[in-house]
């Protein structure tokens, strides 16, 4: 099949390459195998990416070239037009590497140094231990809210009477 007649079935404009970059930038909603696909029905060639950042950059560089050379009364080689826009994509990684970094997020602990579980979590746990030990008694479950959710004996009652509302409710 003719690529550039492949790439308006699937509504890509092909009036311009910079047209079709644009419009596939506002699909952020194409998973890794997705674009796997695309590529392989668009040049029959099967290929696997590590990350979809890969998969995605080496489709929209395709889709690129394939606009670029279609200007050109050539036949289309995809699979070597494939082959030069994991080139640009690998290049693209390789020159900005800076635009790929992850910024890690801070784990924030407590004074004892111990990581601070997210805001919920402890009444997600604390819920979770009152249904499970509910039939052991008061004692047993503010004794379990003291040890595994670190809380003090006020706390650790407080909490058993809030999850018995909830528990009821």
């Amino acid at each position: 099949m003719d690529p550039i007649k492949q790439l308006r079935e699937w509504k890509i404009p092909t009036s311009s390459y910079c047209a079709a970059i644009r419009y596939l930038n506002d699909r952020p909603d194409l998973i890794k195998c997705e674009y796997e696909r695309l590529v392989e029905t668009l040049t029959g060639v099967r290929r696997q990416y590590e990350d979809l950042r890969e998969a995605r950059y080496a489709f929209l560089y395709l889709v690129q070239e394939t606009i670029r050379k279609s200007d050109n009364t050539d036949k289309f080689d995809m699979a070597e037009m494939l082959e030069y826009a994991e080139k640009c994509a690998h290049k693209l990684f390789l020159e900005q590497s800076w635009h790929w970094a992850v910024c890690e997020e801070e784990v924030k602990t407590d004074s004892s140094g111990k990581p601070k579980r997210k805001k919920g979590a402890k009444q997600v746990e604390a819920l979770r231990i009152y249904n499970e030990n509910v039939d052991e008694g008061k004692a047993k479950i503010v004794e379990l809210f003291m040890s595994e959710l670190d809380m003090s004996k006020a706390g650790a009652t407080t909490y058993f009477y809030n999850m018995k509302k909830k528990a009821e409710s």
